[in-house]
């Protein structure tokens, strides 16, 4: 993804489990911003997306349970965190996907929107 000068990357790969992993990066020109490490793994019959993010190393891996997959939409859950509350990854096709984090930040509701489409390397 795009917009003015900063660059959103994810770069998901599988293993031999079935989990995923991920590296998601933000860079303004040629710095880079922000970092995230990403899983999706499945344990005693239940889906997780955790994060690691670079600016929020104390909290270390935060922890968001899957309670909906519909409509090639997935929907990951965590009441506790203080934001994102819930993230949401929809696949728009082939070669796009839709990743809406939404929650409370500053008392106040907000979403962000990620529209992201897949680059061949």
């Amino acid at each position: 993804m795009v917009k003015g000068k900063k660059v959103f990357t994810e770069h998901w790969k599988s293993d031999s489990q079935g989990n995923l992993k991920a590296q998601s990066t933000m860079k303004n020109g040629n710095k880079i911003v922000w970092t995230e490490r990403c899983r999706i793994s499945g344990k005693k019959g239940s889906w997780f997306y955790e994060s690691f993010v670079s600016d929020q190393a104390k909290q270390g891996w935060v922890r968001f349970e899957l309670i909906s997959s519909e409509n090639n939409t997935y929907t990951f859950e965590n009441r506790k965190h203080d934001f994102p509350n819930r993230i949401a990854y929809q696949r728009l096709g082939e070669d796009s996907l839709l990743t809406v984090v939404s929650g409370v930040q500053n008392g106040k509701s907000d979403t962000l929107w990620f529209p992201m489409k897949r680059q061949m390397p």
